[in-house]
C-alpha cells in the first residue's frame, strides 16, 4: 500500500510492526477491512496477513477426508480452524518442524493429529505422518516459511487430491517438476492472498473458535 510516511511513533524491537503516523493511499480495487472493535489490533493485523489461507482453506476442503496442514504458525492456525469448520467429518492433521508449535494446536483441539518432522525431508515427513496414523490427504495446505517443502507436500497429498501453496517460500517450478517425478495426480493451486470476503471469514472465525483464540495468544509460532 502506498504511504506517505510522517512520523515514526514507536518502535518494539519485540514485534514486527512498526506505529507511525502517515496516510494511506487505498487503490479502488485494493482489499482493505476495517480494523474490529472487540479484537486487540495486533491479533486483527495478523489475522488480515493470512486471511486468504483460512479463505481458501474452507473454499477447497472436502465435505469429508483429510486434511494435512504444513505449517503450524498463524497461517497454519487459521487454516486448521478453517479446515475443522469447513468439514463435516473427517480428519484435520498439522505438521511442523516446532514440537511446541505443534503442541499448541494439538493440545488445543485444532487438529486431530500433530505430527513433528522436518518438511525439507519428504521420505522423513511422509514416515511420520504414516507411522502417526494420518494421510494421505485430500487436501494438503503448505503454509510454512521453510524452503524445499515442496516434495513433502506432493507425497503427502493422495492421487487426485490437491495442494493449496499458500507460502511465497515456494518454487512452483519445483513443485510442479517433483509432481512430475512421482507421478503423481494432484492439482497445485497457487495461493492467492486475496479472498472476495476481504479477511471478514477469518475475523468471524477468530471470534466463534476459542481455540484459535487461544492458540494466537499461544504466541508467535512458525509461519
Amino acid at each position: 500500500t502506498p504511504l506517505r510516511l510522517d512520523a515514526v511513533v514507536d518502535v518494539d524491537p519485540a514485534s514486527a510492526h512498526v506505529l507511525v503516523e502517515g496516510t494511506a493511499y487505498v487503490p479502488q480495487r485494493a482489499p482493505w477491512g476495517l480494523l474490529p472493535d472487540d479484537i486487540p489490533i495486533a491479533t486483527a493485523i495478523e489475522l488480515y496477513d493470512v486471511y486468504g489461507a483460512g479463505s481458501h482453506t474452507r473454499a477447497l476442503a472436502p465435505e469429508r477426508g483429510t486434511v494435512v496442514v504444513l505449517g503450524a504458525g498463524h497461517g497454519g492456525k487459521l487454516a486448521l480452524a478453517a479446515a475443522r469448520d469447513a468439514m463435516a467429518g473427517g480428519t484435520v492433521v498439522a505438521v511442523d518442524v516446532d514440537p511446541a508449535a505443534v503442541d499448541v494446536v494439538t493440545s488445543l483441539g485444532l487438529c486431530d493429529v500433530g505430527v513433528v518432522a522436518d518438511l525439507r525431508d519428504p521420505l522423513g515427513a511422509l514416515e511420520a505422518v504414516t507411522s502417526a496414523g494420518a494421510g494421505p490427504a485430500d487436501l494438503t495446505v503448505v503454509v510454512a516459511s521453510a524452503t524445499g517443502c515442496e516434495a513433502a507436500a506432493v507425497l503427502l497429498t493422495a492421487q487426485g487430491g490437491s495442494v493449496l501453496f499458500y507460502s511465497m517460500a515456494t518454487s512452483f517450478q519445483t513443485a510442479a517438476l517433483t509432481a512430475d517425478g512421482q507421478s503423481a495426480d494432484v492439482t497445485m493451486i497457487v495461493g492467492n492472498g486475496y479472498a472476495p470476503d476481504a479477511g471478514g471469514y477469518a475475523l468471524d472465525l477468530y471470534r466463534r473458535t476459542p481455540a484459535l483464540r487461544e492458540a494466537y495468544v499461544a504466541g508467535t509460532v512458525g509461519a
